[in-house]
């Protein structure tokens, strides 16, 4: 297949970001309500939208628990970075000419915080956040939406993920997809695998 857009989902396929996030929301339980929650009952919430995590675990004003979340997130900072050998990779799929975007759960500040931190918006020419569409991942939506904003058919565009959500949405999308094992601890049935992200280079050879 002649890919001619690579699309990335962030946590956990861009950026190593589970500890920050679920240690964030553990803090933010704490706050709002008062009460722990081991780490491992709160990484059902990471790689689908803040505010749907949030509704799950009970919060009723999820705009408020949001804010607080992406305060202690922003004090995590210090524990998100690249996968290791992955910007490296992003840098030659650019030199190899494809054009390289992201579609994340994450809402239009959480992205643009790290767009900033992370230099995204050298790589990236295309971010979809989860307030570009009122349909969110699992729906095709957001890789719908991006495929619009690039003016190329979904046959040209290939999308990177860690989760069932991200598989899901490049399904309903009818977008080809490559489960990014390297920040997944999920199997995902019928979906094609990248173990490392140096594989990606020959897989798109």
């Amino acid at each position: 297949m002649s890919y001619k857009h690579i699309i990335f989902d962030v946590d956990g396929t861009l950026l190593d970001s589970e500890k920050a996030t679920i240690t964030a929301l553990q803090e933010t339980i704490r706050e709002l309500k008062n009460k722990e929650v081991p780490y491992e009952d709160l990484k059902f919430t990471y790689g689908i939208p803040g505010f749907t995590g949030l509704a799950k675990l009970g919060f009723e004003n999820t705009d408020e628990a949001l804010l607080v979340w992406n305060k202690y997130i922003a004090k995590n900072k210090w524990m998100v970075d690249w996968f290791k050998g992955l910007k490296d990779v992003v840098v030659e799929l650019g030199k190899r000419g494809y054009e390289l975007g992201i579609v994340t759960s994450r809402v239009d500040f959480e992205l643009e915080a790290d767009a900033k931190i992370f230099d995204f918006y050298q790589y990236f020419r295309i971010m979809v956040n989860s307030c570009d569409t009122s349909r969110h991942k699992p729906y095709g939506d957001p890789l719908i939406k991006y495929l619009e904003l690039a003016n190329i058919k979904k046959e040209e565009a290939l999308y990177l993920g860690d989760t069932e959500y991200d598989y899901l949405c490049a399904r309903n999308a009818g977008v080809d997809f490559l489960h990014a094992k390297w920040g997944s601890y999920l199997v995902l049935d019928g979906a094609r695998t990248v173990d490392h992200p140096e594989d990606l280079l020959e897989i798109l050879k």
